[in-house]
């Protein structure tokens, strides 16, 4: 097995596969950067409709924190697409492992929600090395899914 199919099995993300992996440690903390693309079909999901399309406008790459690694906070990388949607028009694609406009995974905001009903909402903060408010709304979205 390669090592890029090992990491994307690690990962565990559904229609993505890992790219590429390299470290930053000429930060305070250090950092596993991880570049993703898509497996597969190369038909894209609209964010409003949720219909496949295969014209793509332009793309960029977006940055999601993720659940840490070891000592490593994990960022993962992805170029997502702008779409051309005929129902909805210009719209980005939709990412199966976060939400929209989000800059954390799903599964990241669901631990510090979990972190906060435990601890103050500061001290979940610090651990995962968000902002007291990014800790506050995955807290309220915690909450929002779980009940």
């Amino acid at each position: 097995m390669g090592a890029q199919r090992a990491w994307s099995r690690i990962l565990s993300l559904d229609g993505f596969r890992v790219r590429q992996v390299g470290f930053e440690t000429d930060k305070q903390m250090p950092r596993l950067q991880i570049d993703l693309e898509r497996g597969g079909v190369r038909r894209y999901r609209c964010s409003g409709c949720d219909r496949r399309t295969g014209k793509v406008r332009d793309a960029k790459w977006r940055n999601w924190d993720d659940l840490p690694w070891g000592p490593y906070r994990v960022t993962l990388r992805y170029r997502q697409r702008r779409l051309n949607c005929r129902q909805c028009g210009i719209r980005t694609e939709r990412i199966g492992f976060a939400d929209p406009k989000a800059r954390v995974t799903r599964r990241l905001r669901q631990q510090i929600g979990l972190d906060c009903q435990s601890m103050p909402v500061s001290h979940a903060a610090v651990r995962h090395g968000v902002s007291w408010g990014k800790a506050r709304r995955a807290e309220y979205g915690f909450l929002k899914e779980w009940g």
